[in-house]
C-alpha cells in the first residue's frame, strides 16, 4: 500500500481495532463475501493483527444476513461498510433506502471501531494484453463502475452489472463469464481467484483519495475495554 495519509491512518485504526479484539476475543469476524471483497480485506487484517483464526471469518451474501448473524447470540463481531468519500452512506435495504448505520443502531448493537480503507480498482482479467482492452465487457458492483467511470468510458469498454466485485472475479474464475471479459475488483480477489492484474488502480479518484469507512460492531452485552478510537478520514 503507498505510504499515503490514509494507508497511513489505516493501519493505524487496524492496530487500535485488534487491539479491542484481543481483549474480547470474538469467536469469529462476520462480514461480506464472497472471498476478496473490500470487506473480507479489512477482516484479514484485523484477524492477522488480533489472533483471530483467519479460518473462521464468515463471509455472508448481504448485508441484513451479517446483522442477523452479529445478533445471534454467539460472540461475533461483524465488519460492515457505512460509509465511502465520493459515494456517502451505504445502503443497508436499497427498497427502505435505510443504511447500514442505521441498521446497526436500529438492531441496538455496539460500534467499537471504524477504520478508513483506501479503496483500489483494479482490472482483473485472464490472457487479455494490455493492448487488447479497447471495446470489451466489463463486470462488477455499481458503485465500483461509477467510480470507474472515465477510465471505461475512455477504453470504450461496457459496463455490466454484478453482485459485487469479488463475485464478479469469482464467476469469470469459475467459468461462469465469457473468457475473454474483465472485472474490477480488489488486488486481493485477483490473488484468492488467480486472475491477472490487467491495469492497476484505475479508479476516477485514486485509492488515497477514495477511503471506504467500515464499522465493526457487536451486541451490546459484549463487554469491551475503553480504548481510544482513531477516526478514519473522509
Amino acid at each position: 500500500m503507498p505510504e499515503t495519509l490514509n494507508a497511513t491512518l489505516y493501519e493505524a485504526q487496524i492496530r487500535v481495532a485488534g487491539s479491542i479484539l484481543e481483549a474480547i476475543p470474538p469467536a469469529s469476524l462476520v462480514t461480506l463475501g464472497p472471498a476478496g471483497s473490500n470487506s473480507d480485506l479489512v477482516a484479514r487484517d484485523l484477524a492477522e493483527i488480533s489472533g483471530v483464526d483467519p479460518d473462521s471469518i464468515i463471509l455472508c451474501g448481504n448485508f441484513p444476513e451479517i446483522i442477523k448473524r452479529v445478533d445471534s447470540g454467539k460472540d461475533y463481531v461483524g465488519v460492515l461498510p457505512v460509509a465511502n468519500s465520493i459515494g456517502g452512506d451505504v445502503l443497508h435495504d436499497p427498497r427502505q433506502l435505510l443504511t447500514n448505520a442505521e441498521a446497526i443502531r436500529r438492531a441496538s448493537q455496539q460500534i467499537l471501531a471504524a477504520v478508513g480503507l483506501p479503496v483500489k480498482h483494479c482490472l482483473l482479467g485472464r490472457n487479455i494484453g494490455i493492448t487488447e482492452l479497447e471495446g470489451g465487457i466489463v463486470h462488477s458492483n455499481p458503485q465500483a463502475l461509477r467510480q470507474c467511470a472515465q477510465y471505461i468510458c475512455e477504453k470504450g469498454m461496457t459496463a455490466v452489472d454484478t453482485q459485487s466485485t469479488s463475485a464478479a472475479a469469482r464467476a469469470l474464475a469459475n467459468d461462469e463469464l465469457p473468457p475473454e471479459s474483465m472485472v474490477i475488483a480488489p488486488p486481493l480477489a485477483g490473488e484468492l481467484y488467480g486472475l491477472p492484474i490487467l491495469d492497476d488502480n484505475i479508479g476516477d479518484k485514486r485509492a488515497e483519495e477514495n477511503v471506504t469507512t467500515m464499522a465493526l460492531f457487536s451486541r451490546p452485552d459484549i463487554l469491551i475495554p475503553r480504548y481510544p478510537r482513531i477516526l478514519p478520514a473522509n
